[in-house]
């Protein structure tokens, strides 16, 4: 698995991974049939696939987190966890002192 920018031909993989990833939780109803164009646009890519993805817009010194999923298929292995990680560090190199994301009534997300 590797992370790194989205690109445009990524952009149904991207859907589906969406779709997919948000299917069993809270962000169920939260379906996009565009991706809209944030200001940092990370996928983890896994044998041509997109596995899971990352959103994140950034306005000066703060920064949020608009969309973070992994395909239901690819859970617990760490890959939420690497994009994350890669987001923060980027964010940060461009100004981000912090960094918010919402989240529903999802117990997995509130922990």
């Amino acid at each position: 698995m590797t992370i790194r920018n989205y690109q445009p031909t990524d952009e149904q993989s991207w859907l589906r991974c969406r779709v997919l990833g948000f299917l069993d939780t809270a962000y169920f109803d939260d379906v996009a049939t565009r991706k809209p164009p944030p200001d940092l646009e990370l996928v983890a890519a896994s044998d041509g696939q997109i596995v899971g993805l990352l959103d994140a817009s950034l306005n000066g010194p703060e920064a949020t987190i608009e969309t973070i999923v992994v395909h239901p298929d690819h859970r617990r292995r760490g890959i939420a966890r690497a994009l994350l990680h890669e987001a923060c560090t980027r964010l940060a190199d461009r100004g981000a002192l912090y960094v918010d994301a919402w989240t529903r009534d999802d117990e997995g997300t509130l922990t």
